[in-house]
């Protein structure tokens, strides 16, 4: 028995196969569409700073 490798997915299952890392298909395609999302959009900024990553002036 293994735990499901998905975020907030409680359940275990029986690894049949050795590439198997999800109790279900829809565990699966959570994950992979949330790494692909991760990469095609860029995490937000820090307000208060510039482009470079300098500090904006305050005046």
């Amino acid at each position: 028995m293994r735990p499901c490798l998905a975020p907030n997915c409680l359940l275990f299952f029986v690894k049949n196969h050795a590439r198997r890392e999800w109790c279900s298909p829809a565990c699966g395609n959570r994950v992979r569409v949330a790494r692909h999302y991760r990469r095609h959009h860029p995490a937000p900024r820090a307000k208060g700073y510039a482009r470079c990553g300098a500090r904006r002036s305050s005046s």
